[in-house]
């Protein structure tokens, strides 16, 4: 089995940043897991999740500088999303096309 030390030396992460990886990946998961659900009740137009690239969406978005780096996420980039700040709820409104949906505004 691996250590958390061995990864932290291999990755160059501490263990507070790869905690803050495997809650974004959890997150990203669970809230893609919702989405279909919602569809499945019939509230959600379609649900296209990216379920098992939790990893490469969270990993390839984390050390992106905000303000900085500039990156444009589409629909099954739960992970990304939620790595460079929008909340679950954010994601949940633009499912649902709720006027609040910071992206579209429910069109």
């Amino acid at each position: 089995m691996v250590s958390v030390k061995e990864i932290q030396g291999a990755a160059g992460l501490s263990g507070d940043q790869l905690l803050d990886i495997y809650y974004k990946m959890l997150l990203a998961r669970t809230v893609g897991q919702r989405e279909r659900m919602l569809n499945r009740m019939g509230k959600g137009p379609f649900a296209v999740t990216g379920e098992g690239h939790e990893a490469t969406q969270v990993g390839t978005a984390f050390p992106l500088k905000p303000g900085y780096d500039w990156v444009v996420p589409y629909y099954r980039d739960i992970g990304v999303a939620l790595t460079i700040g929008q909340s679950p709820r954010d994601l949940l409104l633009a499912h649902l096309s709720r006027a609040d949906d910071i992206s579209s505004s429910g069109r």
